[in-house]
């Protein structure tokens, strides 16, 4: 039986192990882009920044991996710098800071879906540019969990299971 209980440790330990080191490598986006609405070809985009982010002007958006793209146009606090059918470059205009929700400040009209969008966000804060990047899909998903939280539930369950043997030993 102490054979068993090592080997549940050491399986325990290596889950907790990769789990952490899972959630640890994503990088953390500094603010957060997403679909608002589709209405036929329109798509409306919003940003949404927590209370220790920023955006200041030269801060670029990049959206890639578009199809069909015919117009794309900004708002406060962002200017078009240009698009084609499959891309689209923004700039920040003016610097924006604290928690704030920018509804629909990005739009762009397509006949295609506009599944699985691209994004960069290059940050020029102090002179030195940094970026985030990551990917949307317009498709809305009635009931939906991060990868990390499906982790961290596993790994629980797994632990909540060697402490109850343990405590019934």
């Amino acid at each position: 039986m102490t054979k068993l209980n090592r080997l549940f440790s050491l399986f325990a330990f290596t889950s907790l192990t990769l789990a952490s080191s899972l959630i640890s490598s994503r990088t953390a986006l500094s603010l957060d882009f997403n679909l608002d609405s589709n209405v036929g070809d329109d798509y409306l985009f919003t940003v949404t920044l927590d209370s220790d982010d920023s955006l200041e002007v030269g801060d670029q958006l990049i959206l890639t991996n578009l199809s069909g793209v015919t117009i794309a146009t900004a708002s406060n606090p962002y200017d078009l710098v240009g698009f084609d059918t499959t891309s689209a470059n923004f700039s920040v205009n003016t610097n924006t800071s604290g928690a704030i929700t920018l509804n629909q400040v990005i739009q762009l009209e397509s006949p295609d879906s506009l599944d699985n969008i691209n994004y960069q966000i290059f940050f020029t804060d102090n002179g030195t540019p940094s970026f985030d990047s990551g990917s949307i899909t317009p498709t809305a998903v009635p009931f939906g969990v991060a990868p990390n939280l499906g982790i961290v539930l596993v790994v629980s369950f797994f632990g909540l299971r060697y402490l109850k043997s343990k405590f019934n030993s």
